[in-house]
């Protein structure tokens, strides 16, 4: 999936800086076949179809509106992937309900990855809370769950901490993990990457 998801991200940027309307197919140096449409540029649309030489097939489509919110789904034979960021951006549907995110959560991206038997939620978001409140908050969030700690890390630079924290439960049949990382640049930031199994 990595190859193809590498491909497709590239030629969807690539559609995206095209100037013009239509759909066109480019043939690629293995013999695969990428087709762009880029027909709905002007309503912030692009989609982008590929097949590869082995049967495989893979599909991009970027979304965007006039407030700056961006979807990009990637679909191939391994697996999908789906990506929101902007004001508008929610909680992925399947990320646990009872993660404990800051009230004052402002979300910046979302992702989900599905491969194989395990999804990947990613989600990014500033806030306003006190960063070793927060950190606390989703180390007991961990210790609820039953999940072992097996990262724990706290650094000091410049007089500003960063907070990670990585938690799993890999000896079970249905894994789940989860890493947390706060740190602050012009605010105070944070980012999840959780684990569990596909339903």
């Amino acid at each position: 999936m990595k190859r193809y998801a590498m491909k497709l991200l590239m030629i969807g940027v690539l559609g995206v800086l095209l100037m013009g309307c239509g759909k066109f197919t480019i043939d690629g140096e293995d013999g695969e076949k990428t087709t762009i449409d880029v027909g709905d540029l002007k309503d912030g649309k692009v989609n982008v179809d590929v097949e590869g030489t082995d049967g495989e097939e893979g599909g991009m489509s970027i979304e965007s509106d006039e407030e700056g919110n961006m979807t990009m789904k990637m679909d191939t034979d391994d697996g999908q992937f789906e990506s929101k960021s902007g004001e508008g951006t929610e909680i992925p549907e399947g990320f646990p309900t009872d993660f404990p995110i800051p009230d004052s959560a402002a979300l910046q991206m979302a992702s989900t990855i599905t491969e194989d038997d395990i999804t990947s939620y990613s989600v990014q978001f500033t806030f306003k809370e006190d960063s070793e409140s927060v950190y606390n908050a989703v180390k007991d969030y961990a210790e609820s769950k039953g999940l072992e700690i097996n990262l724990e890390n706290i650094t000091e630079m410049d007089g500003s901490k960063r907070y990670m924290l990585g938690a799993g439960d890999s000896g079970s049949d249905e894994p789940e993990y989860f890493s947390f990382n706060i740190g602050t640049l012009e605010e105070k930031s944070a980012s999840i990457t959780y684990g569990l199994p596909s339903k």
